[in-house]
């Protein structure tokens, strides 16, 4: 299985720091991130023996930090709010793309960005991504046109929000409380992709991470699902798999995708 991170660094080297750290202690394969530290539009603090791959603007990049060094991982896409790199999954090879999409900018211009990507040739996808886009279908009670216009997208292209409705905030700061950092996959990896969760704990950014877990092998995750304890109740591992409630539903906000327009 695979251990994966997103976070929003807030530019802070202090986050960055603590993400190393973390990458340590809680065997972290891959980390998603956005807002990099940054000198002189240079990415810094992140070691040279991890893997660094990074989008194409000077400032606000997003990036994607390897820290298993066995990992297979190949940068494949590149452009000002997307990057993309593939890895090798058992036989399979997964697209994964990091992505940030600052709020003054048309959000369609990343959305463009992601579609492109989507043309590399794949076997599965996961998009972990800071949008700045709200939406109840991941969370909070507002929507605004950012948001619809992400879930048009991810209805369109099949994609799965793994985001949990009533998870805490992804963003906790000073301009207040929001949910605007969204998980995303496509169907053939949607079974394998368990214990999504914004995590509590200490980040040095005004953003929470996110972290959840690629299992390599199904047969082992349906045999740990369906495990019993002592006292014949599901064991733990069947409390953690969680069905995809957006997948055949993620327009159901929107009457232009409910009623089949």
């Amino acid at each position: 299985m695979s251990h994966f991170v997103q976070l929003n660094l807030h530019h802070a080297v202090a986050a960055v720091k603590n993400l190393k750290e973390r990458a340590k202690d809680q065997n972290i394969v891959i980390a998603c991130v956005q807002e990099l530290y940054e000198i002189e539009s240079r990415p810094v603090g992140v070691p040279g023996n991890y893997k660094l791959f990074c989008s194409t603007r000077e400032k606000l990049k997003a990036g994607i930090i390897v820290f298993d060094p066995s990992l297979q991982a190949m940068k494949v896409f590149s452009a000002s709010n997307v990057v993309g790199m593939t890895f090798n999954w058992g036989i399979k090879n997964i697209l994964l793309m990091s992505i940030y999409s600052p709020p003054s900018e048309d959000i369609n211009v990343t959305l463009q960005q992601i579609e492109t990507c989507l043309s590399i040739p794949h076997d599965g996808v996961i998009l972990v991504r800071d949008f700045n886009a709200k939406s109840p279908i991941w969370g909070g009670t507002q929507e605004d046109d950012r948001g619809k216009s992400l879930a048009d997208f991810a209805f369109s292209k099949g994609l799965a929000i793994l985001n949990e409705e009533n998870s805490p905030p992804t963003f906790d700061g000073s301009r207040g409380k929001s949910w605007i950092d969204v998980s995303l996959c496509d169907a053939p990896l949607i079974e394998n992709i368990f214990k999504w969760q914004v995590d509590m704990e200490v980040t040095s950014s005004d953003h929470n991470s996110i972290s959840f877990t690629l299992y390599t092998d199904k047969k082992t995750l349906t045999f740990q699902d369906q495990k019993k304890d002592t006292a014949g109740k599901p064991g733990p591992g069947y409390l953690q798999k969680r069905s995809p409630p957006h997948y055949w539903q993620l327009g159901s906000p929107h009457s232009s995708i409910s009623d089949g327009n």
